[in-house]
């Protein structure tokens, strides 16, 4: 295993308590867990690795979905120590590292790799291709990644649209590949704003497969549906 710490847009260190917060709003559960762990499926026995895991919000909820080894790596130490502070009261047993992904090699240690908006802080074709790479060698043999990431085929003219979810986004100019893309997160009347990078679906679809990946797919969001009532 090596573990390298790289230099990111976004500095989790000074909004690791904002961000934190971020993620107890409805459509982070209702949508976006709701799909990451019905996309992931049964996790009962396996060795899972929760890359860019923050405060180590989707480690724990692995771990009790079954999962008999969790791993969380983030680049922020800030993060890292309140993911830890929370496994310490929760006691699950998860362990934390603080590296990048870019440069994280377990050599074919896990089950599955997961992660939530990772691909997007790649600045770059070639920078995406070294963190598939990364994430492919930590697998083992027929081992899953499944990830959440931003859409690349949004509309920048929707771009405003999220700001009743608590968020909105603005890009740097026309979107191509390496367009930085700014999240800014609308919360407790304060904000603050995450940086990311544009990078087409086809350049997602061609570093994996370069990383050696068999099967790559896009695929929608899904949400829980509400109950249906019956009739009385």
């Amino acid at each position: 295993m090596r573990l390298c710490p790289l230099n990111m847009p976004t500095n989790y260190d000074e909004i690791a308590e904002q961000y934190k917060r971020s993620k107890q709003v409805a459509w982070r559960y209702y949508i976006e867990q709701y799909s990451l762990c019905e996309l992931a499926g049964d996790m009962s026995g396996l060795s899972i690795l929760d890359l860019a895991c923050g405060d180590g919000h989707y480690t724990r909820v692995f771990k009790k979905m079954g999962a008999s080894r969790v791993v969380g790596v983030d680049i922020s130490a800030k993060m890292i120590e309140l993911a830890t502070t929370a496994d310490k009261a929760e006691r699950l047993g998860i362990e934390y590292l603080v590296g990048d992904a870019r440069s994280v090699h377990f050599r074919g240690s896990f089950d599955m790799l997961l992660a939530a908006y990772l691909l997007n802080y790649a600045r770059s074709v070639q920078d995406l291709l070294v963190m598939a790479k990364a994430i492919h060698q930590s697998l083992k043999p027929g081992g899953r990644f499944v990830t959440v990431n931003n859409n690349p085929n949004q509309d920048p003219r929707s771009f405003g649209n999220t700001r009743k979810y608590g968020f909105v986004k603005s890009a740097d100019g026309e979107l191509r590949n390496g367009t930085a893309i700014h999240y800014t997160f609308l919360q407790d009347g304060e904000e603050f704003v995450i940086e990311n990078y544009y990078l087409d679906a086809a350049a997602h679809v061609s570093a994996f497969q370069e990383a050696g990946f068999s099967d790559v797919h896009w695929l929608s969001l899904i949400h829980i549906s509400e109950p249906t009532r019956q009739a009385e």
